[in-house]
């Protein structure tokens, strides 16, 4: 087997040996080959040009396990963690974690990576529920939803290309949080109908 090797440090004048030594000693006692990854960049950014090597190897069929010293080297964002670890799972990729003693070819890592895959689709449930929430806020309000009324293009278009110029054309009527104003002053209105707006002279 192939293993990919990732390390990552924040900043230029940090090293990564640290990482590399204790995930090479584990390849090594597997007798696996493997390729090391390392970059200086924060864990914050999503697309880092090593960890995207990476990915692409994996992706390719060329790795079949990855090993990393700690989980945060990976990432910091907990969601972008979350598609990660379920896109190893899916591809049956091996995942080792040298400090906290997990690979997912045992028990214990197959337990890991089922957790994770029930944080992911959790987080994917709550990302539909609040986007079927606005979209119930604005019909609620009376907003169109859609391309604008006529336009008889179907095509897909890019994003945002066609966002820059439907945002250039002027339209008439309240904009949302107009409308979601006037519809909150109604509901007060209606709860207190006492209120000096509605009291006798």
């Amino acid at each position: 087997m192939k293993a990919a090797i990732y390390a990552r440090v924040s900043t230029q004048d940090q090293t990564t040996a640290q990482q590399i030594r204790p995930c090479i000693k584990y390849c090594d006692d597997r007798d696996w080959d493997y390729d090391v990854f390392e970059e200086h960049v924060s864990g914050a950014k999503q697309s880092r040009t090593e960890l995207d090597n990476m990915l692409k190897g994996v992706r390719q069929g060329e790795y079949g396990a990855v090993v990393i010293w700690k989980l945060d080297r990976l990432g910091r964002s907990t969601m972008h963690l979350l598609q990660l670890l379920e896109e190893f799972r899916n591809k049956n990729i091996q995942l080792a974690i040298t400090t906290m003693g997990i690979n997912t070819e045992n028990p214990e890592g197959r337990l890991f990576f089922t957790i994770v895959a029930g944080f992911a689709e959790l987080e994917r449930e709550f990302i539909k529920q609040r986007v079927q929430a606005s979209v119930d806020t604005k019909k609620r309000l009376g907003i169109r939803l859609g391309r604008p009324p006529g336009a008889k293009d179907k095509r897909p278009r890019r994003k945002s290309g066609y966002n820059q110029r439907w945002a250039a054309i002027p339209r008439k009527g309240r904009s949302f949080y107009q409308k979601e104003k006037e519809l909150h002053e109604k509901e007060v209105k209606r709860s207190d109908p006492g209120g000096p707006e509605n009291s006798s002279a």
